[in-house]
């Protein structure tokens, strides 16, 4: 004998039209493909946005290190460009007119140079 509770569940279920039983599916799978679709494009503009912003700190990072490097680099040129000229002969520390020439010729060359001082190990400094 079938229950009444069972009848009551194959009526429900046979009066459901064919079009919502064919179409409920469809959505559903639909919707889920589309929900998929859309975490894995959100997850990969994520990382695609992280190793950008690390590019952007590298390259950065790059940069000003190239630039102290400049920065530093020429001090340490033009101290040795004097020290070459002095152990030449070619400039006599001891001359201040030639010595104030030749520091104004380099202040000259160098645009990131304001100042320029010529000191021996045992001279007394002077302004």
């Amino acid at each position: 004998m079938i229950r009444p509770t069972t009848v009551n569940l194959h009526r429900r279920i046979a009066d459901i039209p064919l079009g919502w039983v064919i179409a409920i599916p469809l959505v559903v799978s639909a919707s889920g493909a589309v929900a998929g679709v859309g975490y894995l494009a959100y997850q990969s503009g994520q990382v695609a946005m992280e190793e950008l912003g690390e590019q952007l700190v590298e390259q950065t990072n790059e940069q000003i290190s190239q630039e102290i490097t400049s920065y530093l680099e020429i001090p340490r040129l033009i101290n040795q460009l004097n020290v070459n000229t002095v152990q030449r002969g070619a400039l006599d520390p001891k001359d201040k007119a030639a010595l104030e020439t030749f520091l104004f010729q380099q202040l000259q060359q160098f645009d990131q140079i304001t100042t320029l001082l010529l000191r021996g190990l045992m001279a007394p400094f002077e302004w």
